[in-house]
């Protein structure tokens, strides 16, 4: 059902793309400092836009989860150290007994 609605969503979203490129089809000028230009479809350029922002955020994501993974690591072994030595605490009080 969940795979369902990301396709439905998908669809809903390239109908929406397609609808806008075909209602926008005129050309845009873009300068960027003296020697950096581009002239092309307003389309492209907002597909460009979002698709940059998809990268970057992913980019960032990724890094994100890479530093949680490496916390988990080194929660985990603390947790396996500090079972162990509840472990041994526990052998010491009953040998006591």
């Amino acid at each position: 059902m969940k795979k369902f609605l990301y396709l439905i969503a998908l669809l809903v979203l390239l109908l929406l793309g397609a609808t806008f490129a075909l209602k926008n089809p005129q050309d845009v000028y873009i300068a960027y400092y003296s020697n950096l230009h581009w002239e092309g479809p307003l389309a492209v350029l907002v597909f460009a836009s979002l698709g940059a922002g998809y990268i970057l955020g992913s980019l960032r994501s990724v890094g994100r989860n890479i530093g949680m993974k490496k916390k988990n690591s080194r929660l985990e072994k603390e947790n396996r150290s500090l079972e162990a030595h509840i472990s041994r605490s526990r052998d010491i009080i009953n040998s006591k007994k």
